[in-house]
């Protein structure tokens, strides 16, 4: 069980549920959404279902800092608006501007919030 060999990374024992998946996306833009970004995919359960509602055109940016993970879910979700990169949340702004995007329409965490740092620890 990956949550108990990464505790660093892993901030869940279980993949989200579908309720939770449906109560966190029901109010999101996604219908005309243009780029997406999801923190903490984990193995992809809220990706799955964010997949299934942005357009056929859209690109889903996948943050997962483990690398088991990122791995995972490279080869197990073959859809090519998904774009898996294994690096932290906190270089979200550098990897989308990096691939030409200069906006997202919306982003969803999935992370645990012992993860999220109070802001002592950020970059200034």
């Amino acid at each position: 069980m990956e949550a108990v060999a990464d505790f660093r990374t892993v901030g869940a024992v279980a993949p989200s549920s579908r309720y939770l998946t449906q109560a966190m996306l029901r109010s999101l833009p996604l219908k005309r959404a243009r780029v997406v970004v999801e923190v903490g995919p984990g193995t992809g359960a809220m990706t799955q279902a964010l997949l299934n509602l942005i357009p056929s055109d859209a690109t889903l940016l996948a943050f997962e800092i483990n690398s088991r993970f990122s791995r995972y879910l490279r080869s197990n979700v073959s859809d090519p608006r998904l774009d898996v990169i294994n690096a932290s949340a906190l270089a979200l702004r550098q990897e989308t501007r990096r691939r030409g995007y200069d906006r997202v329409d919306a982003v969803v965490s999935s992370l645990a919030l012992s993860f999220i740092p109070d802001g002592r620890d950020a970059p200034s």
